[in-house]
């Protein structure tokens, strides 16, 4: 399974689908396609909030350790590894909605492109620190 799968996982049912497939597009469905990006919209919204909670609630507690004479290395590290997996969920954010839009403007697009295949990568990367 390509990396960006694991990302986004309806890349792998429909990354082979170009605009002009048609016979796979009306196989799966218009409409089909945009309700599970909307879903992963959905699901990546819920992940950009979680995140968010994750990065607010370790920033007090570092805070508060750290005001206690604490030595808060290692949390800064972990805190900074949620702010990149934040970072990562956004990115995601971003090229599901464009994909949403896409297909709400009539566009049965659904390949996974050089310039997403170049935004994946650099989440991944920066998920992994590099």
């Amino acid at each position: 399974m390509p990396i960006f799968a694991a990302v986004w996982p309806w890349t792998t049912c429909t990354q082979s689908l170009r605009a002009g497939d048609a016979p796979a597009v009306d196989r799966m469905g218009r409409e089909h396609l945009e309700n599970v990006r909307r879903e992963h919209l959905e699901n990546v919204n819920r992940q950009i909030s979680e995140s968010e909670r994750i990065v607010a609630e370790w920033s007090t507690l570092i805070e508060t350790r750290r005001a206690e004479g604490h030595d808060v290395t290692v949390a800064n590290d972990l805190l900074e590894t949620f702010r990149r997996n934040l970072e990562v969920h956004r990115s995601n954010h971003a090229l599901i909605q464009r994909r949403v839009e896409e297909g709400a403007a009539g566009a049965a697009r659904a390949a996974v492109t050089t310039a997403d295949r170049a935004t994946v990568a650099r989440a991944n990367a920066t998920a992994a620190g590099e």
